[in-house]
């Protein structure tokens, strides 16, 4: 009895062990997987002509020269039906202005958003990307693709587009959401993205959007962190092209890739990027006295870069809007700073608004000419206008959009601005990649690649395209009868399509 007792523990022993390693093997394929190979099989319901439907994805920062530096065999093959070489971002070149500018067809000045971080004096509100500011519907204008797609009785699903979860009026009488929407969230992963994309897609017929939209944002991380074509950035760019092969095969396997009745797919960027170096920063206050009361709140469009910053940084978004508004002059239309009355102890000359580079400037109550004067005399890297004056080409200069400030700094490519405290504790911070400068330099072009039923077969090569046009191009897919106002021009995308 006591050797048989022995022989089953053994066995008992044996079995875990042996389920043991089939949980870890199983474990190392799932930690493993190739994108390419995973497939979703359901089946969708009521299958119907999708030709008319769109699905646009955006690969934060892409550069219009990645497909050059990587492999990305998927992207290079929708390439060959549809390709603008150079997708023109608004100005200035930054993520919240491009994607709104894109999805409402506006310049800037007309869209609201006109930098990662505003200040509108007479309404006292102050604007960052990623915070609580950012989902008030006060500060979106024009009206977003998805509102206007809605309003001809059509269904939306948005996956992290700007603004998609935000409550936008449009021409609505109340604020609107897409008909189905995510709130960003970046631990969410490009497979989980991708299949939210996909049940929606088999959604009964009468509960199925015909426009969708996905979002990924790692060659942008990459670009900042490393520099554009870098290792580590054609890293990424194939990583999210390994992802649009697992998204084609799961629309191969539904008859909805390259078909009569198939999806259309629009893969496109917000801007590209450029190198940076530490010795290439602008020490602003070594030009003009500013206001260093604020300079965490000018500097808080570095957050969601560094996100260790927020040890240092002790100004929330209301915080800095309280500042804002003891210092800021809300009977002034322009937004003259009152410096100099609020602070008698120390004379400032001007308010910076967002390091960035285009930078903007509140100068102290009369001393605009001052301000401007000593900025233009400093012969640095960086061409200075007032804002009436900002060339016609950049669409900046609009008199009815106070969020443009008096004095607008343009940093010359590859050059960065700060005052001389942050710089001189964050050195490294400017080392890497960056974006934001003025729209015609080539390294902040983006690119659009295209194929479904809609677009014209065969290789039709484009130079290049104002990204705004994104909107008109939507319209075309979907049939949109009666657009909402915009900037873009039918004329400029005709030859894209059948």
């Amino acid at each position: 009895m006591l050797g048989n007792s022995k022989t089953r523990t053994w066995k008992v022993i044996i079995i875990l062990a042996l389920v043991c390693m089939l949980l870890i093997a199983t474990s190392v394929i799932l930690v493993f997987q190739n994108p390419e190979e995973e497939q979703t099989t359901n089946i969708i319901q009521e299958p119907n002509d999708m030709s008319k439907s769109v699905l646009l994805i955006s690969i934060d920062a892409f550069r219009h020269d990645y497909l050059e530096c990587a492999v990305a065999p998927n992207l290079k093959g929708m390439s060959d039906q549809i390709h603008i070489q150079k997708l023109i971002p608004p100005f200035p070149s930054k993520t919240f202005v491009s994607h709104y500018s894109q999805i409402t067809g506006l310049y800037p000045a007309w869209s609201g958003i006109v930098a990662n971080k505003m200040y509108d004096a007479d309404h006292n509100k102050t604007f960052s990307i990623g915070s609580a500011s950012s989902y008030d519907s006060f500060w979106w204008w024009g009206e977003p693709f998805w509102i206007s797609n809605q309003r001809e009785g059509h269904l939306s699903g948005t996956v992290f587009w700007v603004a998609s979860d935000v409550g936008i009026y449009g021409r609505n009488e109340s604020p609107t959401y897409p008909t189905y929407y995510l709130s960003y969230d970046r631990d969410i992963t490009y497979k989980d993205r991708i299949d939210q994309f996909f049940e929606w897609l088999e959604l009964p017929k009468s509960k199925r959007p015909n426009f969708y939209t996905l979002y990924f944002e790692t060659v942008d991380d990459m670009g900042h962190k490393y520099g554009p074509c870098s290792e580590e950035v054609i890293e990424a760019v194939d990583n999210v092209d390994g992802w649009i092969g697992y998204l084609i095969r799961g629309l191969e396997a539904r008859g909805l890739w390259k078909t009569e009745n198939g999806l259309n797919v629009i893969v496109d960027s917000d801007h590209g990027m450029t190198k940076t170096s530490k010795d290439k920063v602008i020490l602003i206050d070594d030009y003009i006295q500013i206001d260093m009361s604020l300079i965490h709140c000018a500097h808080m469009e570095h957050l969601h870069l560094y996100p260790s910053l927020k040890n240092d940084f002790h100004y929330n978004d209301l915080e800095c809007q309280e500042r804002n508004s003891r210092l800021l002059s809300k009977s002034n239309s322009r937004g003259r700073a009152n410096l100099n009355q609020n602070s008698p102890s120390q004379e400032y000359e001007a308010q910076v608004v967002n390091f960035s580079p285009v930078t903007q400037i509140i100068p102290a109550e009369g001393q605009e000419d001052q301000v401007f004067e000593k900025l233009v005399n400093a012969s640095q890297n960086w061409t200075v206008y007032k804002k009436e004056d900002v060339p016609s080409k950049y669409h900046y200069s609009w008199e009815g959009n106070d969020r443009i400030k008096p004095i607008i700094v343009i940093i010359d490519l590859g050059w960065s601005i700060s005052d001389r405290a942050y710089y001189e504790k964050y050195p490294d911070n400017f080392n890497g990649g960056n974006h934001g400068y003025a729209n015609d330099y080539d390294d902040m072009a983006g690119f659009f690649v295209a194929s479904g039923p809609a677009f014209v077969q065969e290789n039709n090569s484009i130079e290049k395209l104002e990204n705004l046009e994104i909107y008109q191009i939507l319209q075309k897919i979907v049939g949109l009868q009666n657009p909402a106002p915009n900037n873009g021009t039918m004329k400029n995308i005709e030859s894209l399509f059948k």
